[in-house]
């Protein structure tokens, strides 16, 4: 049935198209561990743990400037583009693109402001103006994916963005050693950002200007409705951003910045557990979302085995190396102060293979029309996350921060696993047994 309807065997497709993805956010996840290393060992425990605490903060009000913008822009765009209409993609790349700079232009002013009064952490002027930058670079890369220039939105966010800010900042502290602080590293990040969305908006523009324009009648939505269909979009990545970020900002607000400079290396070698998954919910998504419109529950149910079979496998052996060599590995690759982060790095990479052993059940329900009820679990989860937070940090430290999130992803997946077995019918358990 695929073959003739023009369609791959959707687990061929899977392995073949995901292996672009593999490898990208393979390269990424090193990248960021290799910058984490350079800022680490130039700047020490504290000034790492300064550069950290801006970033965790800066992660969480990009949500708020791009408002589920990116991935509305993404269908919309793709749309238009498959019907020709490319006026319309003109139009609301250029409107959105305003709405995203005005948003996070008023979000790096109030920032700016607590600065100034002396309210805010230090470094986080710096971070302000690295704000609308990131958010558009977010933008821009949203829509190349919309317009299928794939290949080159993940390169240039996620590879060439992390690769040169690495190369920048250890040349540049090598070469002046006085330099070697937290806000030199975020303007070096300001540059390197400057220069990818100069690219990346080069890019997107030739894209554009390359298309007939059609008559002008479909301009596509305005101002009000783009921000109604936005909501949902933004809500799940805002609270997926709170249940990533939530424990650095309050190790943040209970310790000093050398244990949030710790903490950030755990979590830097715990999302190593995960990139198999992260790669496969770049190809999933239209997969599932195929074969439930088809109605081949026999072809979904393989898929979600052979999915969850993969992720797994790809998370045990890091998931391994890291519960056990973890300290270690911390010490040797960041400095020796960072090998205190090895019981924290133990516990989150525990908690990131609960996250991986039962493959991409958030993706696997929004795509089957659950994703209400995915979203309530994953809303009541992140709240029950900021709580444990608040009960265990200030008297486990950091290893508090990581049973609190370790918790929450374990009563996540229960949570997913139940409603996918209620609400769908399918067993999403790597070890079923197939017919």
């Amino acid at each position: 049935m695929f073959f003739k309807s023009g369609f791959k065997h959707p687990q061929i497709e899977f392995l073949q198209t995901g292996g672009f993805s593999l490898v990208v956010r393979v390269l990424n996840r090193l990248l960021a561990v290799g910058l984490g290393m350079v800022l680490a060992r130039m700047l020490g425990t504290q000034g790492y743990g300064i550069y950290a605490y801006v970033f965790a903060i800066l992660s969480v009000l990009l949500v708020v400037a791009d408002l589920g913008i990116g991935r509305l822009t993404i269908r919309d765009l793709a749309g238009y583009a498959a019907g020709g209409n490319w006026h319309a993609v003109r139009h609301q790349v250029a409107r959105r693109m305003l709405l995203v700079l005005g948003i996070s232009l008023f979000l790096s002013l109030m920032g700016a402001i607590l600065a100034w009064v002396g309210l805010a952490p230090r470094g986080l002027g710096l971070g302000m103006v690295l704000l609308p930058l990131s958010a558009l670079v977010v933008y821009v890369g949203a829509a190349l994916r919309g317009l299928s220039k794939i290949s080159w939105a993940l390169s240039l966010e996620l590879l060439a963005l992390p690769g040169l800010a690495a190369l920048l900042l250890l040349a540049l502290f090598l070469l002046l050693p006085q330099w070697r602080e937290p806000e030199v590293a975020l303007a070096g990040q300001i540059l390197v950002t400057t220069l990818v969305l100069g690219c990346s908006g080069l890019l997107l523009g030739r894209t554009i200007k390359s298309k007939r324009l059609s008559a002008p009648a479909d301009r596509g939505p305005g101002l009000s409705t783009i921000l109604k269909q936005a909501a949902p979009f933004a809500l799940i990545a805002g609270i997926g951003v709170l249940n990533a970020q939530v424990g650095i900002v309050m190790v943040g607000y209970y310790l000093p910045a050398d244990q949030v400079g710790i903490f950030r290396v755990a979590l830097l070698g715990a999302g190593l557990v995960g990139f198999g998954l992260q790669a496969a919910n770049a190809v999933l998504p239209t997969q599932f979302a195929r074969l439930r419109q088809l109605g081949d529950r026999v072809q979904l149910q393989q898929l979600v085995t052979l999915s969850a079979r993969l992720i797994l496998l790809s998370a045990v052996p890091v998931a391994l190396v890291l519960m056990v060599w973890g300290g270690t590995l911390a010490a040797w690759l960041f400095g020796a102060e960072f090998g205190a982060a090895g019981t924290a790095l133990l516990i989150l990479a525990g908690g990131e293979l609960v996250g991986a052993s039962m493959g991409s059940l958030g993706f696997l329900l929004s795509m089957s029309g659950e994703e209400k009820s995915a979203l309530r679990v994953l809303a009541g989860t992140a709240a029950v996350n900021v709580v444990l937070n608040v009960l265990l940090i200030p008297g486990h430290g950091i290893e508090g921060a990581a049973m609190a999130s370790a918790l929450c992803q374990g009563l996540r997946i229960v949570l997913l696993y139940r409603l996918v077995r209620r609400r769908l019918n399918l067993q999403p358990s790597p070890f079923t047994k197939l017919a």
